[in-house]
């Protein structure tokens, strides 16, 4: 299996993107250090930054143990907030000298603060990289004694460093017993933190399935009991994917190429190679290609790890094509708008075989203007198009196939297209009975291109809150919670 680093990767997720969040978080970091330099002494002001640094992480875990509050949103408080006001506070005091003005204390943060926006890329970089390392409650809480330290050493008496250490043994402690409660129903079998968010493994006792966890969403799973045929899929999506190699006249076999776009735990893929379809899986996460590879046995032809949207284009520059393209970026509740605008699917078009088939993994309720929209924008482009659900009276998930020309007829699935898996035969052959009314999945949509992905970022947020409440309806709130 070849596993390729792409060069030159975007900027990916809220840790990078420029948007009016971080400028109303850069005019915060700008005014409220003229409000405490006017009420508050330069050691009492780094007390009280490297004090809210510190603690707020701990406090946030503690309630989330004592009372379900979610740690997902204390994440997002963390990231978005702590960290560029403490940045502020910090550079204006370190680098500024002792007896600087005030005007000159309140700009040097926000400059720098600009100037790493505009490196977003490289800062996305080093973010990624001690993310999954150390955990994003370890960097805060480092990052808070650090500047509590650097600045007021002196406070680190015994008292201080005694309360300190009681709340770092109160916050592990409570995690620890939750975890004990669960224990008899479920199992953490790995967990790590990425840019994506927090990936973990968990194992159901009671139900015999495995699953990959993103945040408060599930990227997919297996169902683990003995006596049950290969690769069972706990999400019928996953199978139902795989009816794009039943569309005439493709052969669905050897000599064939399929292009995947997210790789999620990598169920697709691997039945797509085990026809003999040379896949290539790009994923921007490796730590999910890790989780995939080491517990669901996922492999590939070839992996690359990077931004799917520099790579769809570079792809175009060498005139490479696939027969199928597979495009899946649903992790966490939202999906990357700029892999799902005019330009990108475009782009898909010039790199799809034809005969060849480009499907497409829109998850949301239809009540949402953004899937009417992502499903009109894809139906734009290619010529001919159907769509199916995932299961009747289920509205997550919309499949939508297409081809850039001729009707897309499936052929009769046969026994070697189940590959032994009691899922996947029925999915494959009661695929059919899924469809939906294409006119009615995107009657109200309208064309998103790339400078209209930023107004669609409160509707993502809606749609994140109904996934958010549907996924606790399918695990236990208190396994999302600790887990």
């Amino acid at each position: 299996m070849q596993i390729l680093n792409l060069k030159n990767m975007g900027a990916h997720g809220p840790l990078s993107s420029v948007d009016p969040i971080r400028w109303v978080l850069l005019t915060v970091s700008t005014v409220s250090p003229i409000i405490l330099h006017k009420l508050l002494t330069k050691d009492q002001s780094s007390v009280l930054t490297g004090g809210i640094v510190t603690l707020t992480p701990l406090v946030l875990q503690i309630s989330s143990e004592l009372f379900e509050y979610d740690h997902l949103w204390s994440s997002i408080w963390r990231s978005q907030i702590l960290f560029p006001i403490a940045f502020h506070f910090f550079s204006s005091y370190s680098i500024c000298p002792s007896d600087s003005p005030l005007w000159l204390r309140c700009i040097v943060g926000p400059l720098i603060h600009i100037q790493a926006l505009l490196m977003s890329p490289i800062a996305s970089h080093i973010i990624l990289y001690l993310i999954p390392l150390f955990g994003v409650r370890a960097l805060t809480t480092s990052l808070g004694i650090f500047i509590l330290f650097f600045l007021r050493p002196s406070i680190f008496n015994r008292r201080f460093t005694s309360a300190l250490f009681l709340i770092l043994c109160l916050s592990a402690s409570l995690t620890q017993i939750n975890k004990r409660r669960l224990s008899d129903r479920f199992i953490i079998v790995d967990q790590m933190e990425s840019s994506t968010g927090i990936i973990s493994i968990i194992d159901s006792k009671e139900s015999h399935w495995r699953i990959m966890r993103c945040d408060h969403s599930m990227l997919g799973g297996l169902w683990i009991e003995e006596g049950l045929g290969e690769d069972e899929s706990v999400h019928r999506v996953f199978s139902q994917i795989e009816s794009a190699r039943l569309i005439q006249p493709l052969k669905g076999g050897i000599g064939e190429k399929a292009l995947f776009i997210g790789l999620g735990v990598g169920i697709a893929p691997k039945a797509f190679r085990r026809h003999g379809i040379h896949t290539t899986i790009v994923e921007i996460d490796p730590i999910i290609h890790h989780m995939a590879s080491s517990h669901f046995g996922f492999r590939g032809d070839r992996v690359v790890l990077g931004d799917a949207s520099v790579y769809v284009r570079e792809a175009v520059t060498k005139r490479e094509r696939y027969h199928y393209v597979i495009h899946d970026v649903f992790s966490g509740g939202t999906m990357p708008g700029n892999l799902l605008t005019l330009e990108t699917f475009e782009q898909i078009a010039k790199i799809l075989a034809d005969p060849g088939v480009f499907v497409l993994n829109v998850v949301g309720n239809l009540d949402s203007p953004l899937v009417r929209t992502v499903l009109h924008t894809a139906k734009s482009v290619f010529p001919a198009c159907r769509v199916f659900e995932e299961g009747k009276n289920m509205t997550l998930n919309h499949l939508l196939f297409c081809k850039k020309s001729g009707d897309i007829k499936f052929r009769r699935p046969i026994k070697k297209d189940f590959l032994n898996s009691l899922v996947r035969a029925e999915a494959l052959s009661t695929m059919e009975e899924f469809e939906g009314d294409l006119d009615n999945c995107t009657r109200g949509g309208k064309i998103m291109r790339d400078e209209d992905v930023k107004n669609y970022v409160e509707e993502e947020r809606r749609g994140a809150e109904e996934h958010w409440k549907s996924m606790r309806e399918v695990i236990p709130s208190r396994v999302w919670n600790l887990w």
